[in-house]
C-alpha cells in the first residue's frame, strides 16, 4: 500500500474534512487518522471500506491510487449521508425535500445575482 497515507490525506482534504471530522465518521480517535496518513498504521479491511464510502472513491482508488483526478460527486459527507437517507423515503417526502432544496438554491442564486448587479452600480459612483 505504497503512498496510502499521502493519498488518504489528499482525499480527506479534497473533501474539506478535518482529521477530527474523518475520525468521527470512522468512529476512531483522531490520532488514528493521523497515523494512517503518516504511514505509521494501516487501516483494517473494514475501515478501508468505510473510508472509501466516506471519501466517495473505490477501495482500489483508495489503496492503489488512480491516474485520473478524483473529484467527488458530493463534497460534503454530511450532504451525501442526507441524500442517501432521502433516497430511501417515500416519493411524496422526496418531492417536499426537493421543493425545499429548490427554494434554498433559488434564494442563493437571487442573492448572488443581486450582489453582481449592485457591484457595478457601486463602482459608477
Amino acid at each position: 500500500m505504497k503512498d496510502f497515507g499521502p493519498r488518504l490525506q489528499h482525499l480527506r482534504e479534497a473533501r474539506n474534512l478535518s482529521r477530527i471530522e474523518l475520525a468521527k465518521l470512522l468512529d476512531v480517535e483522531n490520532v488514528q487518522v493521523y497515523r494512517y496518513e503518516k504511514g505509521e498504521n494501516l487501516p483494517s479491511a473494514e475501515t478501508i471500506v468505510k473510508l472509501s464510502e466516506i471519501l466517495q472513491v473505490t477501495t482500489d482508488e483508495l489503496l492503489k491510487g488512480s491516474d485520473i483526478p478524483i473529484e467527488p460527486k458530493i463534497r460534503s459527507p454530511k450532504l451525501l449521508e442526507r441524500f442517501q437517507t432521502l433516497d430511501q423515503l417515500p416519493k411524496e417526502r422526496q418531492t417536499v425535500a426537493l421543493q425545499m432544496l429548490d427554494a434554498v438554491i433559488s434564494q442563493h442564486e437571487l442573492e448572488s445575482f443581486t450582489e453582481r448587479v449592485r457591484r457595478p452600480a457601486a463602482h459608477q459612483r
